[in-house]
């Protein structure tokens, strides 16, 4: 539109008869910051923008500031040639609504999120406790009768596994110990009998 109005006035002119944002208005400025072209919400407001903001905008290619309870955003309409400046304001109410909008999301987000995380964390422990729990269940079952039961391995390699070599270990030494006592026991009674029958 600058290229065929040749003037940026009546370029923001047309572009803004077309352009309706809802609670935002636009507003072409020259650049002294007075109003060429504003989009129809805002035809009548009344703005006037320091020039330390217009200058920020000049050399940073954006400014953002603050006036009359509207948050304003001005650019520069070219980075080479000084043809004024593109302004959007919208009312603080707004950005205020929605930041209270999204904080209200935020907190149910994060009471969902661990809600589901304590689901999780208790659903891990007790896939990751089930294996201790029946190795405590299978070693209660095993007595001075059924000494040579052993413990079940899923995976000898881990951690569980290797208790479970150690706990199996245990059993064999004890069972050996045992059979030996009993063996001691029976040979000696077997020999006290003949001094006593004498």
């Amino acid at each position: 539109e600058l290229e065929e109005q040749q003037s940026a006035e009546r370029a923001g002119q047309v572009v803004l008869t077309e352009i309706i944002f809802p609670e935002r208005y636009v507003l072409v400025m020259d650049d002294n910051g007075h109003t060429m072209a504003s989009s129809k919400n805002a035809s009548g407001l009344v703005m006037t923008i320091p020039a330390s903001v217009l200058k920020q905008a000049r050399e940073q290619s954006l400014s953002v500031t603050t006036i009359d309870e509207l948050r304003l955003a001005v650019v520069p309409l070219s980075s080479e040639k000084h043809l004024g400046f593109a302004t959007v304001a919208e009312p603080v109410s707004v950005i205020d609504n929605g930041l209270r909008q999204l904080r209200g999301d935020f907190f149910a987000g994060v009471v969902v999120v661990l809600l589901l995380a304590s689901g999780g964390g208790y659903f891990l422990a007790r896939k990751s406790l089930l294996p201790v729990a029946l190795m405590n269940r299978q070693t209660q079952r095993i007595s001075v009768e059924n000494l040579s039961s052993r413990l079940d391995m899923t995976n000898p390699r881990d951690e569980l596994g290797s208790l479970a070599t150690t706990i199996n270990e245990l059993l064999d030494r004890l069972e050996h110990s045992f059979k030996e006592q009993h063996r001691f026991i029976a040979d000696a009674s077997h020999e006290l009998r003949t001094p006593i029958a004498v």
